[in-house]
Parts: structure tokens; sequence; C-alpha cells
């Protein structure tokens, strides 16, 4: 939290040096997205006897964004996400399932174009829980703290000078591995898949996913400061 404290702080500051200068803007929005997920293993991707099958998840939370000007945007995102992986035992009937839920603090920069499109970059930390193996808690055994790295596109679809629609993707990739430390096998096997074969040395599972979101954006009010550039008022849109 730290990290994203310190995020903020500068954030805040950006915000105010540039809105000594000129006139900015805040918008608010809500967004809900279809997510599909997979995370990556060597020892399972090396291990013929199971198959990765198709998972997705959803999210859907808020956005607040600080526009510089009509080309330059911070944002912050506040997500709720669901996170599944399905896997097959090529050897059995069985399908391993797991899940858990997150709570998740985004911090973008986004690049926006004169005909609507933008391209976003930026870190996201996730706070998990809820985890489950075929319907068993496993919350104890990952992660409650994780970082990605998140990069996006999309387009403005439709609105007006107050509201508008944008549909686009997002991609993430955690960077740190999810099983913590006191779970980690000596065999190589992930707790979430309890592989046989003891050849493997233990290798990271770290998730990577995409968003298909859809973003409704509220221009909220804007920034002005005084003429002495001494004080900031925010004002809102009539």
């Amino acid at each position: 939290m730290r990290k994203i404290s310190i995020a903020a702080f500068v954030l805040l500051f950006a915000v105010n040096g540039f809105a000594q200068k000129n006139p900015k803007w805040i918008d608010v929005g809500v967004k809900g997205s279809y997510n599909p997920s997979v995370i990556f293993n060597l020892n399972i991707l090396n291990d013929k006897a199971y198959d990765y099958k198709y998972s997705a998840g959803y999210s859907f939370g808020g956005k607040l964004g600080f526009n510089f000007n009509a080309e330059h945007q911070i944002t912050v995102d506040g997500l709720y996400s669901k996170f599944n992986q399905f896997m097959d035992i090529n050897t059995t009937s069985i399908t391993n399932h797991l899940s858990y839920n997150s709570f998740d603090i985004a911090l973008f920069y986004r690049k926006n174009d004169l005909g609507g499109g933008y391209v976003e970059i930026g870190p996201q930390y996730s706070m998990i829980s809820n985890a489950a193996l075929n319907g068993d808690g496993v919350s104890d055994k990952l992660e409650k703290a994780n970082y990605a790295v998140m990069l996006g596109f999309g387009q403005y679809i439709g609105g007006n000078d107050k509201i508008g629609f944008s549909f686009g993707f997002r991609f993430g990739y955690v960077i740190n591995d999810i099983i913590n430390a006191s779970s980690r096998t000596e065999n190589g096997s992930p707790v979430y898949l309890p592989i046989k074969n003891n050849k493997f040395e233990y290798a990271p599972s770290n998730p990577i996913y995409a968003h298909v979101m859809l973003e409704v954006n509220w221009d909220l009010g804007y920034l002005v400061s005084s003429q002495c550039g001494k004080k900031t008022r925010f004002i809102l849109f009539n």
C-alpha cells in the first residue's frame, strides 16, 4: 500500500501543477469487463498430462480521471474482479478449477487522440480473497498482495458533451508468483494442480488476462487557478 500512497501523492502534485496553468477537468465513470485468463506456469506447459481449458472471469467498478488536456489523462480505477482457471488432467476425467476474487487498484497514463481512440499503460495492485480449488479454500496458500503491469487500448463509441461510452481491451501480467513462499513445493507442483511427476524444479505461477471492457464516463467538473496562481478551485459542469 505504501507504493500506492506514493503514486497517489505524485499524481495529486502533478494535477495541482498542471491546474495552475490552465483549466483541467475531472471525469468519473463506471466500467465492466469480461476477462479471459490463464495462469502461466512452465511446469504445466511442459507436462503433457495436463491441458489448459478456456477460462474467463469478470470485473466491474469505477474510475476517476484527471484530464490535463484533450490528449493526456491520468486515471485511477477501482475494480472488483473474479478470476477462474480450469485445467484438465488427461489421465483422468478430473477438471481442476482454481478461482479467486480480488480488489484491484490501477493507476494509468492514458493518451487520447482526436479520433476518439486511446492507449493506456500503468501498474495495478490487487488484494486476493476467497480463493478455492475445486470448492476447497486455498486463500492461505496464495499471496494476498499481487502486482501487475497493464496495457490497454480502446475507442470512444458514442455519447454527448457530458457522457461518453468507450469500448476497449486491456491486458495484464502479474509479475510476482501468486503462490506464497510457504506453499511452494519442492517437486514443482503449484498448489492448484498436484503434479505427480517430480522431475520438475519449482516454477512460479503468473496470471495473464485480458479485459474486454465497456466504460461509461461523465465529465464532472474542472480545475481553475486564481489570477495570482496560488489557489486552485474545482467547478462542477452545469
